[in-house]
């Protein structure tokens, strides 16, 4: 049995992100003795604040202590950097998912190049590396060869289809109107939310019976199941990601998504077969968005099991038994 550490970064809320839960709780127990330990420092901070200074002292008394024979850290920037500069010859797995490696237009270039600088140096440190996109492992191929794309897998136990009236009827949304829903996920900014609300403005010129809902993180992922059954059309116009989560979830459900196009998002609305993507333009995604919902197809849901939690443990845990086998750690 090989003992795994896992390094991940806790939210605004100071919880494990929920995909990450997913993840960790979709192994086999028979075969992994998991440890987790939660981060809180950012490096947007002062790193020279004592509150982050006792932080990064405590991790790497941490990892000094650890039985584990691997680390697995979730997260690039900072607490990449920590994991794989002070291993303790432990070897270590890092999986980038776009927000620790690409920049964001709602941080400054002095945050922007920190993290960026901390994510590509603990690229060069690693002995593995998960990139969740093909765009995401290009861009660091120069730094690296040991490189496997595994998006993070979606939970079809709970994002799966419900009939689109009967989501409609539970929610009390108005059968007779069009629904769109937009992700803010607490960065409006980087969601470019200002330019979905001009796409739901030109929209409504045409299609006057249609209303927008935003949402930040506040939903339960039932609840968000739900919302996508009922919903006519999801509006992605983030300005950069890896693989996004809220886009499979979406089409997992049958909600069609008209997106920018950023990570993977265009492999996976092509293979859904509704919906698009289209420039940075706010015409052509009101465009999109009108066609796609007067076209009313839905998503072809059954996609999203090419990389369910189950499929992608599975890939994950392959990579566990690789690096077990070839360092002798099992």
């Amino acid at each position: 049995m090989i003992e795994i550490l896992n390094l991940v970064p806790m939210d605004k809320n100071k919880e494990i992100p929920s995909f990450i839960q997913h993840q960790l709780t979709s192994f086999k127990s028979n075969l992994y003795k998991f440890s987790i330990y939660k981060f809180s420092s950012n490096e947007s901070k002062n790193i020279l604040k004592l509150e982050n200074l006792l932080l990064i002292k405590d991790l790497i008394k941490y990892l000094k202590s650890s039985k584990a024979k691997i680390i697995h850290i979730h997260w690039g920037s900072f607490l990449g950097f920590i994991g794989t500069q002070f291993n303790f010859k432990k070897k270590t797995i890092l999986t980038l998912r776009g927000s620790d490696l690409n920049f964001s237009n709602e941080d400054s270039l002095v945050k922007n190049y920190l993290r960026k600088y901390f994510t590509l140096a603990a690229v060069r440190n690693a002995d593995e590396i998960i990139c969740v996109s093909k765009d995401l492992a290009q861009k660091i191929y120069n730094y690296s060869k040991k490189i496997t794309i595994i998006p993070d897998g979606t939970p079809i136990e709970i994002f799966s289809p419900i009939n689109k009236d009967v989501a409609k009827n539970k929610l009390k949304w108005n059968p007779k109107k069009y629904y769109i829903l937009f992700h803010c996920g607490n960065r409006p900014k980087h969601k470019n939310f200002e330019l979905a609300l001009e796409v739901f403005q030109l929209v409504k010129e045409t299609l006057a019976n249609t209303e927008f809902i935003f949402f930040h993180n506040e939903l339960s992922q039932a609840d968000l199941a739900l919302y996508f059954s009922g919903a006519d059309l999801l509006l992605f116009t983030s300005s950069a990601e890896g693989s996004p989560n809220i886009v499979r979830e979406a089409i997992a459900c049958g909600c069609p998504v008209v997106a920018l196009n950023v990570g993977d998002v265009q492999n996976w609305i092509e293979k859904s077969g509704a919906g698009g993507v289209v420039a940075h333009n706010k015409e052509l995604l009101a465009e999109k968005s009108i066609e796609t919902i007067l076209n009313s197809k839905r998503a072809n849901s059954e996609i999203s099991a090419l990389y369910s939690i189950q499929n992608s443990a599975k890939l994950i845990s392959s990579l566990y038994s690789q690096l077990g086998q070839k360092y002798g750690l099992e």
